[in-house]
């Protein structure tokens, strides 16, 4: 179990042997585990978002990124990329060594992204809009989806990527 204790450190709790501590240069504010054991780490700085790649129980960062100031973040399931929110849209790292895709411009700030679990797609909602997006993995394209009766709070893919969950601010259901 990977967490970010008060002082911005991961902690890695295991019940079969010694728990592991990462203490990166800026406190983290998200960390993302891979398949293969690494863990992405991301922290903001400035206006800027930093972000590591690190093999537990090692205590360097093996690679690094600087992306422009992220919001939230979202790995695919596969880890093989992560997305993260800015002010113009999207941007993303490859999960194997960090380097950067293509941005995705986009109109005003996002509200809701959830990518399917095979990362081929990514399905974003924008503020004050309640139309959804689709951001093709292989083009970076944008592509127009289903308009929604209100703007989502936010999206959730369920485990088999047939089915897109939308949660609206006005109603507990979805």
């Amino acid at each position: 179990i990977f967490g970010i204790n008060s002082k911005g450190e991961i902690i890695r709790l295991n019940p079969n042997s010694a728990d592991w501590k990462f203490k990166p240069s800026v406190p983290a504010r998200a960390v993302f585990a891979q398949p293969n054991g690494d863990l992405i780490v991301s922290a903001n700085k400035g206006a800027q978002t930093l972000v590591w790649r690190v093999h537990p129980p090692d205590d360097v960062a093996e690679d690094s990124a600087v992306l422009p100031l992220a919001g939230r973040a979202v790995r695919t399931q596969l880890g093989d990329r992560i997305y993260f929110t800015v002010d113009s849209g999207l941007v993303g790292v490859k999960g194997k060594d960090l380097s950067p895709l293509g941005a995705v411009p986009l109109t005003s700030r996002v509200r809701a992204l959830a990518p399917t679990p095979s990362g081929d797609r990514l399905y974003v909602a924008t503020m004050g809009d309640s139309a959804i997006s689709i951001v093709d993995r292989y083009t970076g394209r944008l592509q127009s989806g289903l308009t929604l009766p209100a703007p989502p709070l936010d999206f959730r893919m369920d485990p088999l990527g047939r089915y897109l969950l939308a949660q609206f601010p006005a109603q507990d259901s979805a």
